[in-house]
């Protein structure tokens, strides 16, 4: 993955690299790639996505929170497993950027089961599709297998 490969966003595991992220993975496709959005959003079922205005608040929160937690470190899995999917949920729901949110997240996401797994930050790694296969070391396994063999 070349954005790991070539260390082309920090890894400060905050607002600032999920901007990065998705500036760097959308650059040649909006103008507007990593800013947050400035428009309201409806999911397909009509329900609203937070408001534009609340998004940096609602980031904010969210990375602090997160890093509050030890980035989830050292819980137990049930307890990881549920954070985790907390987190994503409120991500999903702040939709800080228009279009290109889930995709940033499958990079920005693996790399707190490998903190949560006291591994090294920076090691080459591939997540293939939502299926969060990992790819290290020449084995593919599930992130929660890597996580807690």
């Amino acid at each position: 993955m070349q954005l790991k490969d070539h260390n082309l966003v920090p890894p400060t595991r905050d607002a600032q690299e999920l901007q990065g992220l998705h500036r760097h993975l959308f650059q040649d496709v909006y103008d507007w790639a990593g800013e947050y959005r400035i428009i309201d959003m409806r999911i397909m079922n009509g329900q609203h996505f937070a408001p534009c205005t609340s998004i940096s608040f609602g980031i904010s929160h969210l990375m602090n929170n997160l890093s509050e937690q030890d980035f989830l470190r050292g819980l137990p899995r049930e307890d990881f497993l549920s954070r985790l999917t907390e987190f994503y949920d409120l991500l999903n729901y702040i939709h800080p950027i228009r279009e290109g949110n889930g995709r940033t997240q499958r990079v920005f996401g693996p790399e707190l089961l490998f903190q949560r797994a006291g591994c090294l930050t920076g090691h080459p790694y591939m997540v293939k599709n939502s299926t969060k296969l990992v790819e290290r070391h020449g084995k593919t396994q599930t992130a929660a297998d890597y996580v807690w063999r």
